[in-house]
């Protein structure tokens, strides 16, 4: 079937279009267009507003804060304050504050010997941040500051490529770490990004197996498989979404060779992933199973499940 390519509005690129509604060639162009409307901008920083008003929000902030100080950041502030201090400026302002104290080292070794000594304490040092926190001009001070640094796309950008870059400059090791941290941790909160088709499988497999098992891997299969039935030792995996295709990868197959290309030609960071997944990541997982003689199926569609599922009989 014929790919009909699409120009993006946005930035003028072509793309091949994942479903019929889409009209821009990702995210990253469907948040410019959106931040460049008046209104969408008022009602992204009401909600923002909002949520600084809300207690519950304002106390897992406080915490998040209060875990961020490290050894490394106390000693950056450190520096950060002698800095500070060597500014001509700030130090004559500060004298006219505190008349009392008119010779700068005295000023100096007061401010220094405070920072020091609070920061060494851990628990002090929790305890200053939330008592901040409760005071209506920190929080006000903070919200404005959130808004200031989100408030134009560019910023928004600029920290979505800092991220990127923050990312590549960990070690494989590093990033593996970091992975396993984020699935176990969605595994304990049920979080994971699912579709409709995967939580219909689910609600049937359950109603004929006795244990079904989400996001599962082991060593045989260090992939996280969409479902395992342990009664039968069966690895499924579900590949409705489009960066698998709609069948498996065929390198001597000419019309997949032809999509192939039609997606280098219009190359986006999402056609970047459509082309690992379904072209590297699938058939490695299809070769590691055939290796290790595993029990393994995959569907493309609800269709071929519901075939599958209707004559299978109960175990």
């Amino acid at each position: 079937m014929t790919k009909e390519i699409h120009i993006c509005p946005c930035c003028g690129k072509e793309f091949i279009p994942c479903k019929k509604t889409q009209i821009m060639c990702s995210k990253s162009c469907v948040t410019k267009t959106r931040w460049k409307n008046q209104k969408y901008r008022d009602e992204k920083l009401k909600q923002l507003n909002d949520r600084w008003k809300d207690e519950n929000y304002r106390k897992k902030i406080r915490i998040a804060c209060s875990k961020s100080w490290t050894d490394e950041m106390r000693k950056k502030q450190s520096e950060t304050q002698v800095d500070i201090w060597k500014n001509e400026k700030f130090y004559k302002e500060h004298c006219i504050i505190n008349k009392e104290i008119t010779n700068r080292k005295e000023v100096k070794d007061k401010i220094s010997k405070s920072v020091i000594e609070t920061w060494k304490n851990a628990d002090e040092r929790k305890k200053k941040l939330i008592e901040r926190c409760k005071d209506p001009k920190i929080i006000e001070k903070i919200r404005k500051t959130m808004i200031k640094i989100f408030n134009t796309p560019e910023k928004k950008e600029f920290f979505s490529k800092t991220s990127k870059l923050n990312w590549k400059k960990k070690t494989e090791e590093e990033k593996k770490a970091i992975i396993k941290k984020v699935l176990i941790a969605k595994k304990e909160r049920k979080s994971f990004n699912t579709s409709k088709p995967e939580e219909d499988i689910y609600n049937l497999l359950i109603k004929k197996f006795k244990c079904v098992k989400r996001q599962y891997n082991c060593e045989k299969y260090p992939f996280d498989c969409d479902f395992y039935i342990k009664d039968l030792d069966l690895f499924i995996e579900y590949q409705g979404f489009v960066t698998h295709g709609e069948h498996p990868f065929n390198n001597n197959d000419i019309e997949d060779i032809r999509v192939l290309d039609l997606l280098r030609e219009s190359f986006s960071s999402f056609n970047k992933k459509r082309i690992e997944v379904w072209t590297i990541k699938d058939p490695l997982k299809r070769q590691i199973a055939k290796d290790n003689g595993l029990n393994w199926i995959e569907f493309f569609t609800m269709k071929e499940f519901m075939e599958w599922y209707n004559n299978f009989g109960e175990i």
